[in-house]
């Protein structure tokens, strides 16, 4: 056994039906176990019904690994646990370790896939080459997701074979060697701005190499033209992109850092600052605050003349692009909160008797639409009609989530503490 087998899962191998605490012994069972439930799955012996979001691949899971874990259907975000595992195909770098999403954001960013793969229609109506990029593209974003603590393999194989199928396509895992798939996932994941090979390259040619164009008439009007939507990628997406950039090229440059603090006789403080900062922006939080630590560990690192300049780079442009986006997608994020929301709140406020209120959310919703905040007078109303939800309105998770939505939409100058004052204020009125 090599010391990558033995690290497959992290330092700990999960708890398993079989009680096994070898490694290797454990990935054989789970090919095997999960092969066969995951061919259930794509004969169709075994439904399983769904938008390829959190709730899909939780189902997914709890089927394929159901022989095989007791905890099947759990996302990293169910259990809280972090997910990286050593580079076992890297030549250069022994210590080189694979890091996926945050735990906290697993649930989510699987919903966000489900969201993107709709505006691409599922990837139907497209010619093989065109497919074969699409299948490719969404297999390394939900293997960055890494979903679950152990299982993933079958599981996102089972995911993508099923788009495969409502996009008129038949992809067949068994046709490629699960080392083989690994090492070409293994590439994107641990990309480096010294990468020759094109992205998403090594996964295209193993997808072009088991992808075929299903049989049947309902298969081939799938692949109709007419179908085909390939969408611009949202600025969620482009924020996303740029994290997963952020993540890759800061925990090598973060480790590095801490070396040489160490080294030189620095002590911990400042590198456990940069580990707190790269925490934080990896999850989206305190940009402002934290996005000048790790600047100034790029320009330390830069002076010691130790690093990959061209990683270096591409750090900090990470960095930039994401203080870039980051109140724009709030702002794109908000108002769709706004429209999600709003239906909920004006029912609820109507079953109180506030129909008034009810109808100036609506009117404000048709404002946010359009121009994507309110000023003036608007966000008085608004305030006044969330403020009576809030003394009124028993369930409040929806009228939260549209306060706070409203928050980042109204444009008022001197406002602070705006959720106080909503339902202060209207309380003083009565």
């Amino acid at each position: 056994m090599t010391y990558f087998e033995e690290q497959r899962y992290g330092p700990v191998v999960p708890e398993n039906k079989l009680k096994e605490t070898a490694a290797t012994d454990l990935q054989n069972f789970e090919a095997r176990a999960g092969g066969f439930r995951r061919w259930e799955v794509e004969v169709g012996q075994v439904s399983i019904p769904g938008q390829f979001d959190a709730a899909h691949f939780k189902a997914l899971h709890a089927h394929v690994m159901k022989d095989v874990y007791q905890w099947a259907g759990e996302t990293r975000t169910d259990q809280n646990i972090e997910r990286a595992r050593v580079h076992e195909h890297n030549p250069k770098v022994y210590e080189d370790r694979i890091h996926y999403a945050p735990a906290e954001q697993v649930d989510k960013r699987l919903d966000e896939i489900s969201e993107q793969l709709k505006r691409d229609n599922g990837l139907r109506g497209l010619g093989k080459e065109e497919f074969v990029a699409g299948a490719a593209r969404y297999f390394d974003q939900i293997n960055h997701v890494q979903p679950f603590r152990a299982g993933n393999e079958q599981t996102i194989m089972t995911a993508v074979a099923l788009i495969g199928q409502e996009a008129g396509y038949k992809i067949d895992f068994d046709k490629v060697r699960g080392e083989e798939l690994r090492k070409a996932g293994d590439q994107e994941l641990a990309r480096t701005s010294g990468e020759q090979q094109p992205a998403l390259q090594g996964l295209r040619n193993v997808f072009s190499r088991i992808t075929e164009p299903a049989e049947g008439r309902e298969a081939e009007l799938r692949r109709s033209p007419e179908l085909a939507s390939v969408a611009a990628p949202t600025l969620l997406e482009h924020q996303r992109g740029a994290e997963r950039d952020f993540q890759q090229h800061g925990r090598r440059l973060g480790e590095e850092f801490a070396f040489q603090q160490v080294l030189g006789g620095h002590g911990r403080e400042q590198a456990l600052a940069v580990s707190k900062a790269q925490f934080e922006v990896e999850r989206g939080r305190n940009l402002d605050e934290n996005l000048p630590v790790l600047r100034s560990m790029a320009d330390s690192l830069e002076k010691s003349g130790k690093v990959d300049m061209g990683e270096l780079r591409d750090f900090r442009a990470s960095m930039d692009r994401l203080q870039e986006l980051e109140k724009p997608v709030k702002q794109e994020q908000a108002k769709e909160d706004f429209a999600r929301y709003t239906p909920i709140v004006a029912g609820q406020l109507r079953d109180v008797n506030q129909h008034e209120d009810a109808a100036t959310l609506e009117r404000l919703q048709g404002i946010v639409q359009r121009e994507g905040k309110l000023t003036g007078k608007d966000v008085d109303a608004f305030d006044q009609a969330i403020g009576k939800g809030n003394l009124l309105v028993a369930d409040r998770t929806a009228l939260d989530k549209l306060g706070k939505a409203g928050d980042v939409v109204a444009v008022q100058a001197g406002k602070s503490d705006r959720g106080n004052e909503r339902s202060a204020g209207w309380d003083m009125e009565r």
